[in-house]
């Protein structure tokens, strides 16, 4: 058993009986009802019974039941506004088995607009609810998106450089020592010649040496220009520490 639900509910809503044809199916038009004299002025609700959707037309005192329209789909035939007022339809009434079109319009075009809006959403939503029934019902098989023996997968990242490779590293031609090396940013100079350093623990453990006296022809001791510095005249010999 399906609930009433109701969508919508405006106070006025006036009905024309008796509407004339819509003139060779190019439409309705509200300029050829007499306006000023409806068949009869209620209030509307907009109900739903499941998927149903049910136009009710009711006495505005006691709640009874005038007419109503059944409407499965919009747009549709079942509720068609007219061409020449967004405030009018033509609605299909139904009593039973017998059916019969009438007019229907708002004094407000606010009113109106509220009538399409709901009637656009509630069918909407039905579709929605239709689609999502069908995809539980019939699921779509999800897809293999993994590798397979034998396949690879090759992704090429844009601004980066190619690395390179062995063989790539074979075929270049070996850097000199001493020579500038060209890179994007300019020219960047060569190391220096690496060069033995002695440290403070070498020199100790190295013996001490006493070199030979150098006598220079006039019998007056000389040091060689490149002797250390720290050594200490002794008279006959230069002494190294």
């Amino acid at each position: 058993m399906d609930y009433e639900r109701v969508l919508l509910v405006k106070p006025t809503v006036s009905v024309f009986l008796n509407i004339p044809s819509s003139g060779g199916g190019r439409g309705h038009r509200a300029d050829h009802w007499d306006l000023t004299k409806p068949s009869w002025v209620g209030r509307i609700r907009l109900c739903t019974y499941g998927p149903k959707c049910v136009i009710k037309l009711e006495e505005k005192t006691s709640g009874e039941l005038f007419a109503e329209c059944p409407v499965d789909s919009y747009p549709s035939t079942t509720i068609d506004p007219v061409i020449d007022s967004s405030r009018y339809f033509v609605v299909k009434i139904v009593n039973g088995m017998e059916h019969a079109f009438v007019g229907m319009g708002f004094d407000d075009r606010a009113d109106s607009f509220d009538l399409r809006v709901t009637l656009q959403e509630h069918f909407r939503q039905i579709q929605k609810e239709l689609e999502i029934k069908q995809e539980e019902d019939c699921p779509i098989p999800s897809k293999d998106y993994s590798l397979k023996e034998g396949q690879s997968i090759r992704i090429e990242f844009k601004g980066f450089k190619k690395t390179t490779t062995d063989e790539d590293t074979t075929k270049q031609e070996p850097v000199k020592v001493g020579t500038a090396v060209k890179m994007s940013g300019g020219m960047i100079l060569p190391p220096p010649t690496a060069k033995k350093i002695t440290t403070p623990q070498q020199v100790q453990s190295q013996p001490k040496s006493i070199p030979a006296p150098l006598i220079s022809s006039d019998n007056k001791t000389q040091a060689k220009p490149d002797e250390d510095p720290f050594q200490v005249d002794s008279g006959s010999a230069w002494v190294k520490f």
